[in-house]
């Protein structure tokens, strides 16, 4: 009995509860109207929106709220049917969504509640043109056309919501409003979004391009202009083995000129610093991250910047170890640019640079310890550079640093080996597309076979001297040559050996002069002293003299490793080394 009366009382309740909130929502309704409509911002480009608010007088009632909304001009701007405020809340927000539209419109957005109607006004524009220019990558350098001073570089961008009637383009000096190239006419075919042409830029840099859009009557629409520093100039190709990629210690060189380039493993265009050859993708197979330290690259790059002023890229294509007999000279018949073969990561390297006009190798290490014959190694070199001026440009110049000491003991190398390489390598030199760059064998080394950033910054500086010579900027690139040896008198207990000079015109030191040997009929014949006796000639002191009816025979820097301590040099700038002899010289008998 007891359940019955509670469920008849709850019963009441909620009919008391229900009929009292009709009345409470009428009330309220009838009192409560809309008080305003926002928006923000008032002003818009056609395609984006607008946040709307309406605003009640007072709370909605219990139920909330449903304000009626509406758009004078649905076509550029529109809202939904109705927005709700919540129940106990006076306002709620909305969006306007506007559309792409040629010319501004004033629309109205009304809402509606409570017998009130509030409205707020939208502008809605038009899109306004846009152009931009694609900037090149920072330290970008394009390689100039081969034997010439310039390159056709190709400028594109975007455009949107305009009609042009052409695109015009200039190069300026980076950072200023200095024209180097005035307004050219690179594109008067408007359509599709995007324009495009060639502006043909002198060697130098650094540069901005610039682009500006015009009507017909001339006036200009919009204009844009790149910030990255970019330029014409030289791109060299970097190959070979450790000594090229550089194992010199701490501190490293420093490229002075903002106007040094790398072109890095990992395709970036940067300021030239060491370690240059750092930075390959993982499994590349020219990867020396591990290895790479202190270069000849600054250095270089620091002497040919004080006899030019264009830009200078270095591509960085070295690996450790790497023999010429079975990897560089080596070309997949299939693919030239295979990127697992250490030659066609290179030109893949070159091509992506955008072109190089000249090599660097420094190599011939490993094919020492492979007991390559100086026959051998310069036929392989024959099968490298043909494949490089097939896939580069037939008369692609290159410039080869000469093996240095070795110290023997590492490996199987023997002396034969090291002078097999070391005599090819100075033979191959033609002067005119095949150089021997750079003498060594006066250089500090670090290890066996490795140099000291002191040492790869001489050969850099003779690299890069080589490098002038074949552009005319200097007359001389190598240092003095032996020309003929002869006994002094019948006695046969001296020999003077003559010698030519290319840059110099005396010779270094006067006296203790090392690295000569003499052989009588293939046996050593020692020397107590060689000393300077002119400019152009140098005595050689035997300890006993040779017999007559033998056949002297005079070496110099011969072997692996021999005595450099007072090596011959000239009185150049470079300091360049007397030349090693590539064949025994035969002393001749006084003439009398």
């Amino acid at each position: 009995m007891w359940k019955q009366k509670r469920l008849m009382s709850m019963i009441t309740i909620l009919t008391l509860y229900i009929a009292i909130s009709a009345l409470g929502a009428d009330s309220v309704s009838a009192a409560t109207s809309i008080s305003s409509v926002t928006l923000t911002p008032t002003s818009v480009v056609g395609g984006t929106s607008s946040k709307g608010t309406v605003v009640l007088s007072s709370a909605a009632p219990w139920g909330g709220a449903s304000v009626s909304l509406s758009s004078s001009a649905p076509s550029a701007a529109s809202v939904p049917r109705s927005v709700t405020v919540r129940y106990g809340q006076k306002s709620a927000n909305f969006t306007v969504t506007t559309y792409s539209i040629s010319v501004s419109k004033a629309v109205n957005i009304s809402g509606s509640y409570g017998g009130s109607t509030k409205t707020a006004t939208l502008t809605v524009n038009p899109t306004p043109p846009t152009i931009a220019i694609k900037d090149f990558p920072n330290y970008r350098v394009f390689q100039r056309d081969i034997g010439g001073t310039s390159k056709s570089v190709t400028i594109t961008g975007t455009y949107s919501n305009m009609a042009w009637n052409r695109v015009e383009a200039r190069v300026l000096e980076h950072g200023t409003n200095t024209p180097v190239i005035d307004w050219t006419t690179i594109d008067s075919t408007p359509g599709g979004g995007t324009f495009s042409g060639n502006l043909t830029v002198q060697q130098g840099g650094w540069y901005n391009a610039e682009i500006r859009a015009l009507d017909g009557a001339g006036s200009v629409i919009r204009s844009s202009r790149g910030t990255n520093k970019w330029g014409v100039g030289m791109i060299i190709l970097c190959i070979g083995q450790s000594n090229m990629s550089g194992h010199g210690q701490p501190p490293f060189t420093i490229a002075t000129s903002d106007l040094a380039v790398n072109y890095s493993n990992a395709g970036i265009w940067e300021h030239l610093s060491d370690p240059y050859d750092d930075g390959s993708p993982w499994g590349a197979v020219d990867n020396d991250n591990s290895t790479a330290a202190g270069s000849m690259m600054p250095a270089l790059a620091n002497s040919l910047l004080e006899t030019f002023d264009f830009p200078i890229a270095f591509v960085p294509s070295g690996k450790d170890n790497s023999n010429l007999y079975s990897q560089w000279a080596y070309r997949n018949p299939s693919n030239h640019y295979d990127t697992t073969t250490l030659y066609g990561q290179s030109i893949t390297k070159a091509r992506t640079a955008g072109g190089v006009e000249l090599i660097i190798m420094h190599q011939g290490e490993a094919d020492t310890n492979a007991h390559r014959t100086e026959a051998q190694y310069e036929a392989d070199f024959a099968t490298l550079i043909g494949n490089y001026s097939d896939d580069l440009y037939a008369t692609i110049p290159i410039f080869i640093c000469q093996l240095g000491p070795i110290t023997l003991g590492f490996n199987t190398r023997t002396d034969a080996d090291v002078v097999a390489v070391r005599n090819a390598q100075h033979d191959l030199d033609n002067g005119e597309d095949i150089f021997m760059a750079a003498t060594a064998m006066d250089q500090p080394r670090l290890d066996h076979v490795h140099f000291t950033t002191q040492g790869l910054d001489a050969i850099g500086g003779r690299v890069a001297q080589t490098i002038k010579y074949y552009f005319g900027a200097t007359w001389y690139y190598r240092g003095p040559v032996i020309t003929s040896a002869s006994f002094v008198d019948q006695t046969r207990d001296m020999v003077d050996v003559q010698i030519d000079h290319w840059g110099g015109d005396d010779i270094t030191p006067s006296s203790g002069i090392t690295g000569f040997s003499l052989l009588s009929n293939g046996s050593p014949v020692s020397i107590i002293s060689a000393d300077r006796m002119a400019t152009d000639l140098i005595r050689l002191t035997l300890a006993s003299p040779i017999p007559n009816g033998t056949t002297a025979k005079l070496r110099y820097l011969w072997g692996s490793n021999p005595d450099t301590s007072a090596l011959v040099k000239d009185n150049s700038s470079l300091e360049l080394p007397l030349e090693n002899t590539t064949a025994d010289i035969t002393v001749t008998e006084v003439t009398q």
